[in-house]
This record gives structure tokens, sequence and C-alpha cells, in this order.
């Protein structure tokens, strides 16, 4: 069974690498959206396992990435993210991992493939039950929404 994952990502040239890099792990990418917006409609209509977020996208509307994430937590707290920002700065992505984002990659991917194969253990290498084990960890997490 693969994860069904909805990709976040304003980027051409970056979701083309993210994209190929997950379905490399078996995930089985649902759909792409290069803004906030469209992203909240998607995930409203696919109710993915995994969104992949990244952090730095032009604004649509009122709604930017951060919101969004906060919105995905709070509506479908099931839903496992993974934050993925070019801001390398440790209190972000420990802010995010303790609102509930199950990993936080930095861009450049130098090391995705070592990241990617924290998601996979000894159970013929099926993300999915990670995945499902670190957003069940993350939605018992103390986190706030403000």
């Amino acid at each position: 069974m693969s994860v069904r994952t909805l990709l976040v990502e304003d980027s051409a040239s970056a979701r083309g690498i993210i994209r190929q890099r997950l379905e490399a792990i078996g995930c089985q990418i649902v759909a792409m959206a290069s803004d906030s917006a469209t992203a909240l409609e998607l995930v409203r209509e696919l109710h993915p396992q995994l969104v992949t977020l990244d952090l730095i996208m032009p604004e649509t509307g009122s709604l930017n990435a951060e919101q969004l994430f906060r919105l995905i937590r709070k509506e479908m707290p099931e839903v496992a993210v993974v934050v993925i920002s070019a801001q390398s700065k440790a209190a972000l992505r420990a802010d995010f991992l303790r609102q509930g984002a199950i990993e936080f990659f930095e861009k450049p991917f130098i090391d995705f493939d070592g990241k990617c194969c924290n998601f996979q253990n000894g159970d013929g290498g099926r993300p999915e039950r990670n995945w499902a084990a670190k957003s069940q960890a993350a939605r018992s997490n103390s986190w706030s929404m403000n």
C-alpha cells in the first residue's frame, strides 16, 4: 500500500525532485499545488495521508504556508505533514516539529535519502507505517494552534 501524498511546492524543479524521491520510497502523489489556497482545497477534497509543505511560497489571498500548516493540523490531525524550507533556523524547525510536523527538510536536499530512510523500518520498506506512527505521536504531543 502506498502513501497518498499531496506535494505543495511553488518551484517546478523542486516539485520534480521531491516527486521523484517520494515515489521511489513508495508514495503515490495524488496531487500537487503551487500555492497554499489550492493546497487547502486539495487537502479537503483528497484527504491525503501525507502533505509535503514548502514554507516559502507566494501568498494567495490571505493564506500563507504557515497558516495552511495550522489549518491542516487543526482540521485533519491524522494527516502527516513534512515541512520543507530553505530557511534553516533551528528554532523554526523546532517550532514546526513541536506543532506536529513529522519532519522538517532543509533545501537543498543534501541528505534527502538519509532522512527518508528514517521513515522506513524493518517492515519491508513500507513508509506508511512509520508515517502513521509519527503522525499519531505528533497528535499526542502538546502543541498550540496560535
